[in-house]
């Protein structure tokens, strides 16, 4: 608008300097027109350009959110979208996250264990007999089961959590997939309560020798 208001009067003062004609009411005519002009043009121009200036706002965004933050927008709109949102309701395993758990660290007979390396659980202060239980815990308390990968590899398959503990178990070197065939054999399971959400436990009553 400024521009062009400038301009115009430039012009006008110009045709001013040579056209003695153009003094008194002409000029202030002309100079009034040159102002509506203007008016018209910001008026008309600003819900034309209003579009414009925001993509080029959002697309200057995503830029900076995808150098600083490392986020990644596909749609501009989406952003302007978002904005407006009160309520998001999502499943946080795998929606925020891979859905690939892992045991940092583990608590038994008054011991907290920070789960460093692979073999940690075979290689603590534990008693075998203790070891012995957890294992069988892990494996019989799961509705996960082992399948055979194309490389030959025993891939746990299942719920997230369980899973995650029995890969715990095969980094440490335990035959899962043998511990399991046993879960499948004749009056092993005595007895089994599925996990319960009011409870927080699932039980399981295994015949021993």
């Amino acid at each position: 608008m400024f521009v062009i208001l400038g301009t115009s009067l430039i012009v006008l003062f110009i045709q001013k300097g040579v056209d003695s004609n153009l003094e008194g009411d002409a000029f202030v005519k002309k100079l009034i027109d040159c102002i509506i002009v203007s008016l018209i043009l910001l008026i008309v121009a600003i819900p034309e350009g209003l579009p414009m200036t925001v993509a080029v706002s959002l697309a200057y965004s995503v830029l900076q959110m995808s150098e600083d933050d490392n986020v990644l927008v596909r749609d501009l709109n989406s952003v302007e979208q978002v904005g407006q949102i009160t309520d998001l309701c999502l499943g946080k395993t795998g929606t925020m996250t891979t859905e690939e758990m892992e045991v940092v660290s583990f608590y038994t007979q008054n011991m907290h264990v920070l789960n460093s390396r692979k073999n940690t659980f075979m290689n603590c202060d534990l008693d075998q007999n203790i070891i012995e239980k957890i294992v069988e815990s892990i494996v019989f308390n799961s509705s996960a089961y082992i399948e055979m990968s194309k490389n030959s590899f025993y891939i746990p398959v299942g719920q997230g959590t369980e899973v995650s503990l029995i890969k715990w178990l095969q980094a440490a070197e335990i035959p899962v997939h043998e511990i399991m065939m046993q879960k499948y054999q004749e009056d092993v399971v005595l007895a089994q309560v599925p996990f319960n959400s009011k409870l927080k436990r699932s039980i399981i009553a295994v015949k021993h020798p």
